[in-house]
């Protein structure tokens, strides 16, 4: 009977998505390059785009899994396991290969340790 009546989905029920994937979107973005439009060296080099699509990409991750795991009708364990895990996974993944391979050091590991 919901679909019959469009309920589920619908001209608004589709804005309000579209809307709500803009919003993050802009969200994503802003947070993600503006903070770097200003030198952090005390050369005046910038940061570049590889940092602020790294920090894009994984903004990304984290986001669309936690909303995933939000709109989960169900919570057994392994949604948690698979919405954290992959989560984990992706961050394990970033800090070995910036260790093993010092030109894909897109976060700063091999600086900080």
């Amino acid at each position: 009977k919901i679909g019959i009546l469009s309920l589920s989905f619908n001209g608004r029920v589709f804005f309000k998505w579209v809307m709500y994937g803009f919003f993050q979107g802009v969200i994503i973005t802003a947070l993600s390059f503006f903070p770097f439009e200003h030198s952090p060296y005390q050369d005046g080099e910038l940061v570049g785009l590889w940092t602020g699509g790294a920090i894009a990409y994984t903004s990304v991750i984290i986001t669309v899994n936690f909303a995933i795991f939000a709109f989960s009708n169900t919570y057994y364990w392994f949604v948690f396991f698979f919405s954290f895990g992959s989560i984990g996974v992706y961050l394990l993944t970033q800090w070995v290969l910036s260790a093993f391979m010092p030109s894909l050091d897109i976060f700063g590991v091999n600086e900080m340790l």
